[in-house]
């Protein structure tokens, strides 16, 4: 019995989570950004959350790619975020934030790994997703 509530409860967990996702929403993935400019990073849910959520933060982060050809950008997972542009809180379901390119040339990795705790059991959940743009 205890075997079945346990998977209740990884099942329920999961569901929760992924009712939570945001993404980049602008600027567009393969887009053109000036270096060393301030631009608006649009963060979103990708859908209405189903489920008590309380936010911790989100962190946009800058990491410019190993080359010039955009298949060779890093993942967030195994390289890390990069250069910290934004840290700070979230308001949902849609935030505008400012945060200031750096004047590295090329192709990079812009992303947003999400902090929070979701369901009535505060389960722990951060995402990441990332976008590619080119720094001209």
């Amino acid at each position: 019995m205890k075997l079945l509530s346990l998977a209740a409860l990884a099942v329920s967990a999961v569901t929760y989570a992924l009712a939570q996702e945001v993404k980049i929403t602008q600027p567009a993935d393969n887009s053109l950004v000036a270096g060393g400019k301030v631009i608006t990073v649009e963060v979103a849910y990708t859908s209405t959350p189903s489920t008590p959520v309380t936010e911790v933060a989100v962190v946009i982060g800058f990491n410019p790619c190993f080359s010039d050809h955009p298949l060779s950008c890093p993942a967030v997972e195994p390289y890390g975020i990069g250069k910290i542009l934004y840290n700070g809180p979230f308001h949902p379901p849609l935030q505008d934030i400012s945060v200031a390119i750096p004047e590295e040339l090329g192709p990079a990795v812009l992303s947003v790994t999400h902090f929070a705790f979701t369901g009535t059991a505060n389960f722990p959940y951060v995402q990441n997703k990332n976008i590619t743009i080119y720094v001209e």
